[in-house]
């Protein structure tokens, strides 16, 4: 490890590029991750554990953002076009936890996650299948780099 940083400064960098990866937008993919696992200088667990914490609130800030724009929504747009959709989400409720935990995924589970917002689903569902998402999703990732 390098003398100049510390581990909580390295553990740090690790979350800020995994919350910025993890947005509606995506500035660009976490890149540190994969420098750590490569460099194996970090426990991998922890290295996946920290990322995925990251990618999570990244994950629950698109979340809060569905819930801003479902609230500021003052044209009725949501609500006029809701009548068409409710047969529709309830063939979707059923599949609420798949749909869910592919929020741990790139580019498309921001979108999920701002989509979980809008359409109202509980903090803690929101929460828990981001998290074994990105947790699956970063083992995936560290198995490929090893490998």
């Amino acid at each position: 490890m390098n003398p100049a940083m510390s581990l909580a400064e390295a553990y740090s960098f690790l979350f800020g590029d995994s919350v910025m990866g993890a947005m509606l937008v995506p500035i660009h993919r976490p890149f540190i991750h994969d420098v750590m696992v490569l460099f194996h200088v970090f426990p991998v667990w922890q290295i996946i554990g920290i990322a995925s914490l990251g990618a999570v609130c990244g994950n629950l800030i698109n979340w809060l953002l569905g819930h801003v724009f479902r609230s500021i929504d003052r044209s009725g747009w949501l609500e006029r076009n809701s009548d068409h959709s409710k047969v529709s989400m309830l063939r979707l409720y059923r599949f609420r936890w798949l749909i869910l935990l592919t929020s741990g995924f790139p580019v498309f589970g921001n979108v999920i996650s701002f989509g979980a917002g809008v359409f109202r689903v509980r903090f803690y569902e929101i929460f828990i299948a981001s998290l074994i998402g990105h947790a699956i999703y970063y083992s995936f990732v560290v198995t490929a780099l090893l490998h």
